[in-house]
């Protein structure tokens, strides 16, 4: 384990070296404490993240001092970066054994759409699968993110883009504007927009009705529609999420 403590808002120097440090010593777990984290840096970390293999984590950490009253100051850290299935893996490091059968059923059933997926040939990046009713796919910016779901109650499945974050909903109007329309006719006619202002992501949203996630006769055709339309999703909003953050940095 390596951990670089700095006393002072991040800069790229000291990034350089968690880098340097994390090679040289080949850690697995690389731990960056600072009182301020620069977006660049907590993007960067999320980006080493995505590139190294399961067994390598990095961690951005921002340390605050707090006091109550007239005690002492005490530490308080905030983890501002982390790989992004660390939680999951975390909460579903139970033996495969312990699950039931709903949960082994997702499980599979990710897995053979990540299999799907990779045999085909895509270049999308899928998070590693679990026992739940959704899987990430990376689009390459922490507050965006493709996300399959499965809803074996009400009978369907969708494809979402979510953005989350304080710049949520400017992110999501600006995309509205220049977008929509287009996106009716690239994507389907039947896209959602939906803004969810008082949650924690807007989602655009490309539902299919009628389908059961528990038909595993079923499941190559679902499959191949997620692939499908998550590479639609990929395709459509990748450059154009660039452009409107790089209209914020302007």
């Amino acid at each position: 384990m390596i951990i670089e403590n700095q006393l002072e808002k991040t800069d790229h120097i000291h990034l350089g070296q968690i880098i340097t440090y994390a090679a040289g010593s080949k850690a697995e777990t690389i731990i960056w404490i600072s009182p301020s984290f620069r977006e660049e840096h907590r993007a960067a970390i999320d980006w080493l993240n995505r590139i190294t293999n399961d067994n390598i984590n990095f961690f951005g950490v921002q340390i605050e001092l707090w006091h109550i009253g007239d005690s002492l100051p005490a530490p308080r850290f905030n983890i501002v970066a982390k790989p992004n299935d660390w939680e999951k893996s975390v909460q579903n490091s139970i033996d495969s054994t312990q699950l039931t059968e709903s949960q082994q059923m997702l499980l599979e059933y990710w897995n053979q759409f990540k299999e799907y997926a990779q045999e085909k040939g895509s270049k999308l990046k899928i998070q590693k699968p679990y026992h739940q009713n959704w899987i990430d796919i990376s689009l390459g910016s922490s507050n965006f993110k493709i996300t399959c779901r499965v809803n074996s109650r009400g009978k369907w499945i969708d494809v979402t883009l979510g953005i989350r974050g304080k710049n949520r909903l400017t992110y999501f109007e600006k995309l509205k504007q220049k977008y929509e329309e287009l996106s009716h006719q690239t994507i389907s006619p039947n896209l959602f927009w939906d803004e969810r202002p008082n949650l924690t992501d807007c989602l655009i949203q490309l539902l299919q009705k009628d389908v059961d996630p528990t038909d595993r006769q079923d499941w190559p055709r679902q499959h191949q529609w997620f692939r499908e339309n998550s590479e639609i999703f990929h395709d459509f909003f990748e450059k154009k999420i660039q452009l409107i953050k790089s209209e914020e940095v302007q």
